[in-house]
Formats: structure tokens, C-alpha cells, sequence
């Protein structure tokens, strides 16, 4: 990079200058995975907005899919709970997560009927939104429970003890069931570009209990490679273009690695079988993380983070919930980073407090779920803006040295994104050597930071940065996400910069909508809170 040294872009950095270290070198020539996309799960918010007038879920569906970019949607194929369910008829939440399931109880002889997609129109319909705005859509089938008629508890929240609660007679039509709902929905909706499909959610955890509040099904890694067998045989009976499958989507890191070790020493054909490596990061180190990664790597299989969110998360001055919004952006960089997942994924899009959604309801009434529509951006809403606007499917991962850092280059090697986090209480200064660059033409910064004044995103802020020479220098404050663009020139010839000490040329903006959180009025899917 041909810069001269005087030349500074915006301010000079006081705060924090002084305890800037060493440079850390972003190497262009080393990159690692390509990123797919950017997803979000549609159970259960969209069991909600899909009862909505059209035009309001087109205005949910322009802020996920145009506004913020999201291409990757997890669609819920349900168990459907038990009508005389012996744990009440009632326990299930009611901010969306009564999923329908599609295939009744078969009668007495045995007698059992066709599949009812119709009784899922609702998340159907916020689905086929989706669809007609994302272009370069993903559709993820997974599902959270067998149908409750296979289950040992007659319950789809699972077992009496929170263990197996699939009946083993059942599993070859539970491998049915989701077989023949993937390739109904397949020719219902080819738009939605149907590739993977899940036949577990969290298996390996325990807290899927009859009358819970949610469906859930505990499976342990012999029952997943049954159930996998069984669906590979009925795939292979059904073929569907594009259509492969995943596993096994665990809650933790760790707990996706003990699947993963279980199938390579008892169930290879099980695993041979699988197309991709899924997880939930809810909890996992990022030597964990590293181990995952390592283990995909070996099996030549691509490794996404399909869900997470502040699950176990409590405040650092015990009062203070906003933190948890600079706590998830972080993670975010730590599984890109560590988990080299090619996809990442949030639970709910929206939710019924300011925890887990990117947007929040703002009059959500569970005994009247479907009246309350207004709802507001969360700090995490802009947030995953500032990423997914400038890293689109297609860009490179490159590590930029420290921890709460990371780098994406575009494919045509002419764009360098770099993100900086800090979840912490004091501001950190970091320095990025980006003399394997040249030509620089255009930089930027976005902020999203603080308590107050939050649910925005500021463009250019000052100070955010300085450019001396071949060194970027970022000062990030406390609680705050730093998005750095920096666009090279296509060519060498003639000079790079300015002679003189300058800005670099600001170019327009490259966030599609407005950086304001405004608060929209519409109607807000209640997306819960996990288990």
C-alpha cells in the first residue's frame, strides 16, 4: 500500500492511542472459509406474522431479507401437539410456538391420512415473502419434535424424564414423515430453494420434558443414526434436487463433537451420509470452536452455526441487559473466526422482549397473541446490519490478528471489511499493518455503541479511525461494534492518493435503508425466548 505518511483520514485518535500494540498483519493471500449467507429461524415469530395482512408481512419480510440481507431461513417442519395432551391442552407457549404439525394420528386399523401443509400457512406465507425479495435464498428444514402420536409421552415437548421420547417402532415413519413434507414442500415452493434438512434440534439436551412449553425431542447418537439411515433410504426413494442432509444442530459446541466422535466410531455409514456439520453456539470456547472446525475439516464437510442467542447470559453489574447485544455481536466474530462457519444463524427475528430478537414487540399480549403489531428495532438489529450489509455471501474470511477482530475480503479482491468489538467496559485500541494492500480509494466506519442511543447506527463517527501510512489504526469504545470498508482502486497506474495530506474519498452509502432506529408499526411476530 502507497500511502504517505502524512496523510491521516478523519481524526487522529487520543483516546486509547496510547495503549495501541503492535500491528497485526491482514493477509489477503490466506483466506479462509466463503461465506454462504446470513439466516435466522422462523419458528416461531413467523406462526405469527403469518396471520398477518399481506402488506405487513411484506414490511417484515423487506426489513430481513432487503434491509438486513438475511438469504438463510430455517423452516420448522412441526410435530404438531396432541389435542388431548395428557400434560394439558395448554402448556405451550403462546408467542408462536404452538407449531402445527402436518400428519394426524392414524386411525385405529391403521389407516393414516395425506399430509395437511395447509394447517402451516401461516409460517408458509411469511416464507414465501422471503422468497420474492431474497434472490440468492437457502431453506434449511429441520424439525423439533416427531409428531406427538410417535412419541412415548403422547407429548411433542418431549419425555416424562427429558429423555428419548421417540418410540423406536416409529422411526422409520418419522424418517417418513419428514421425507414426504420435504418433497411436498419442495413442489409446492421451489422458490424457496430447499437444500438442507435436519431431523434434530438440540438432541443431546435433557430439558425436553412432557408439558414443557415448546416442542422439543431428546435423541442420543445411536437414535439420530437410526432415524439418519432411515431418511437417507427415503430420500434416496424420493430424490430431490439439491436436497442433502445435516446434523445434528446441538446446543453446544461440545455436544456437537461428542455426535460427531460417536459417528465416526460406531456409525460411519450414519455419518457418510451428511452433507454438512451443524451447531448451536449457545455455549462453546472457542478451543472448542477450533476442535469443531478441525473435525469438519478432516471430513471435508462445511460447518455452519444455525442458531444461538443469550441463553444462559446474565448481567456483568447484575441490572443491565443491553450488554448481552455486544456480547452475541462478539460471538458472532468468535464463530467466524474459530468455528469457520460458512453460515450463521439467529434464533428468533422477533421476540416479545429486547433479549432475543432483532426486532421487539412493543404491545405483545399472550392472551391475545395476534393483536399486538407494533414493534421496534433492538440494538441487535443494527448490529447484524453493520455485518451483513458488507460481508454478502461470496466474501472471504481472513483473520486480522486479535481476538474481537476479523476480516472479509470481497471476491473481486477489492473491498476489505474489518469488524471490531468490544464487549467490555473500557475502550481498546487495535492496529491493522495493511501493507499487503494497495491503492486504497475509500474508507468508512459504522458504530453501533453504548446504552443510550443504542438502537442506531452512526456512520463515520469521529475518531472512529485513522489511516497513517500502511496502518489502520481503530480506538473501539466500551460496548460498541467498529465496521471498517476500505476499497482499493482497480489499478496501479498514476498516483494512489493525494499528494497532500487529505481524506480519502467518502463514497456513498453502502447500507441499504436509513441508519436511524426508527420504530415501525406493523405486525410484530412473537418470536420467544429460548428453552
Amino acid at each position: 500500500m502507497k500511502i504517505r505518511p502524512a496523510l491521516v483520514l478523519l481524526l487522529l485518535l487520543a483516546p486509547g492511542l496510547s495503549r495501541a500494540a503492535e500491528a497485526f498483519t491482514v493477509d489477503p493471500s490466506a483466506p479462509r472459509q466463503t461465506i454462504r449467507g446470513w439466516g435466522v429461524s422462523l419458528c416461531w415469530w413467523a406462526n405469527l406474522v403469518g396471520a398477518w395482512p399481506a402488506d405487513e408481512i411484506e414490511r417484515v419480510a423487506d426489513l430481513l431479507a432487503v434491509d438486513l440481507g438475511y438469504n438463510v431461513f430455517r423452516f420448522n417442519i412441526g410435530g404438531g401437539e396432541n389435542p388431548a395432551c395428557p400434560f394439558g391442552s395448554d402448556h405451550i407457549r403462546r408467542d408462536g410456538g404452538r407449531m402445527p404439525g402436518y400428519l394426524p394420528e392414524p386411525t385405529a386399523r391403521g389407516e393414516r391420512g395425506p399430509l395437511n401443509l395447509a394447517a402451516d400457512a401461516r409460517q408458509i406465507a411469511v416464507l414465501d415473502a422471503l422468497a420474492r425479495k431474497q434472490p440468492a435464498i437457502l431453506t434449511v428444514l429441520f424439525s423439533n419434535s416427531p409428531p406427538w402420536w410417535m412419541t412415548r409421552s403422547r407429548c411433542a415437548a418431549g419425555a416424562v424424564d427429558g429423555g428419548a421420547n421417540l418410540l423406536p417402532a416409529f422411526e422409520d415413519d418419522f424418517a417418513d414423515y419428514l421425507a414426504r413434507s420435504a418433497a411436498a414442500l419442495h413442489a409446492g415452493h421451489p422458490a424457496w430453494n430447499i437444500r438442507h434438512l435436519e431431523p434434530f434440534n438440540e438432541p443431546l439436551s435433557s430439558w425436553w420434558k412432557a408439558g414443557g412449553k415448546q416442542e422439543g425431542c431428546h435423541f442420543a447418537p445411536d437414535q439420530q443414526a437410526a432415524v439418519l439411515a432411515r431418511l437417507g433410504e427415503h430420500l434416496e426413494a424420493r430424490p430431490q434436487p439439491n436436497l442433502s442432509l445435516v446434523a445434528a444442530d446441538c446446543s453446544e459446541v461440545h455436544e456437537t463433537l461428542r455426535v460427531v466422535a460417536a459417528l465416526r466410531r460406531e456409525h460411519s455409514a450414519a455419518l457418510a451420509l451428511l452433507a454438512g456439520l451443524h451447531t448451536h453456539s449457545y455455549q462453546g470456547t472457542a478451543e472448542e470452536k477450533r476442535t469443531l472446525a478441525a473435525e469438519a475439516a478432516s471430513l471435508r464437510l462445511p460447518v455452519w452455526q444455525s442458531e444461538t442467542g443469550p441463553l444462559t447470559w446474565q448481567p456483568k453489574d447484575g441490572k443491565s441487559w443491553w450488554h448481552r447485544h455486544y456480547d452475541i455481536a462478539d460471538r458472532l466474530i468468535e464463530d467466524l473466526r474459530e468455528l469457520r462457519c460458512e453460515v450463521w444463524c439467529d434464533w428468533q427475528f422477533l421476540s416479545t422482549d429486547d433479549a432475543w430478537g432483532l426486532l421487539r414487540f412493543i404491545d405483545f399480549n399472550e392472551n391475545d397473541p395476534s393483536a399486538g403489531r407494533a414493534y421496534a428495532k433492538t440494538r441487535s438489529y443494527f448490529l447484524r446490519k453493520q455485518v451483513v450489509n458488507f460481508i454478502p455471501p461470496g466474501y472471504r474470511i481472513l483473520l486480522t490478528g486479535p481476538a474481537h477482530t476479523l476480516g472479509a475480503l470481497s471476491p473481486d479482491g477489492r473491498r476489505l471489511v474489518v469488524l471490531v468489538a468490544n464487549p467490555e467496559v473500557e475502550a481498546v485500541t487495535y492496529r491493522f499493518d495493511l501493507a499487503r494492500f494497495s491503492n486504497p480509494a475509500a474508507l468508512r466506519a459504522y458504530r453501533t455503541a453504548g446504552p443510550d442511543g443504542g438502537e442506531t447506527m452512526a456512520e463515520s463517527p469521529p475518531g472512529a479511525f485513522s489511516l497513517d501510512a500502511q496502518t489502520l489504526t481503530c480506538v473501539a469504545p466500551a460496548y460498541s461494534l467498529t465496521t471498517l470498508v476500505i476499497d482499493f482502486a482497480p489499478s496501479q497506474s498514476g498516483p494512489a492518493l493525494p499528494q497532500t495530506p487529505t481524506s480519502i474519498g467518502v463514497t456513498p452509502s453502502l447500507i441499504r435503508g436509513d441508519h436511524k432506529g426508527s420504530t415501525e408499526r406493523n405486525k410484530p411476530p412473537a418470536a420467544a425466548s429460548h428453552p
